[in-house]
């Protein structure tokens, strides 16, 4: 009788502990699969934020910084440097720089074609803000891309330092 009431429990135990272990496994997978979606939404995001810095860059870096000029790329710019702004996060102190660096590089042309003294960017004149804006824009997708490494491994970290 005790041998029946010994095995018995010895029975129990082993489907308790499998039981367990199959739940423990489970929600390991599950845990696994929710890092791994949301490196692939961060992914997404990274790839967007990208997309519009190189637009922005592009168009700065590929004109000739006449009034007919500014106004043909005005939008296009503008778009880009809103859409760059949402992506970002206004709290980190990168957000104000490139804001400002954007800024500055943004035309304000010339109503009309009048010959003010508004605001063109130019190559030229622009160099330092340009290649400012190339250093921000790298720093921010590299942190971004260590952000996501970090992620996948499960040291997830948000309030992890920025290296721009």
């Amino acid at each position: 009788m005790y041998a029946l009431v010994g095995s018995f429990l010895s029975g129990l135990c082993g489907v308790i502990v499998g039981n367990k272990m199959k739940a423990k496994t489970e929600r390991e997978r599950l845990q696994k699969e929710a890092l791994s979606q949301r490196a692939a939404y961060r992914q997404d995001w990274v790839n967007a934020l990208r997309q519009e810095m190189a637009g922005f860059y592009a168009i700065v870096t590929q004109h000739n910084g006449s009034d007919q000029d500014c106004q043909k790329y005005a939008d296009a710019l503008s778009l880009h440097k809103a859409m760059i702004l949402l992506y970002l996060n206004p709290k980190e102190p990168v957000y104000a720089e490139i804001k400002t660096v954007m800024e500055n590089l943004r035309p304000n042309a010339s109503p009309s074609g009048s010959q003010s003294a508004q605001k063109t960017f130019t190559p030229a004149q622009n160099e330092l803000g340009i290649a400012e804006f190339l250093r921000l824009s790298q720093g921010i997708l590299k942190e971004e891309w260590e952000r996501i490494k970090r992620e996948l491994a499960g040291k997830s970290d948000d309030k992890a330092p920025q290296n721009v």
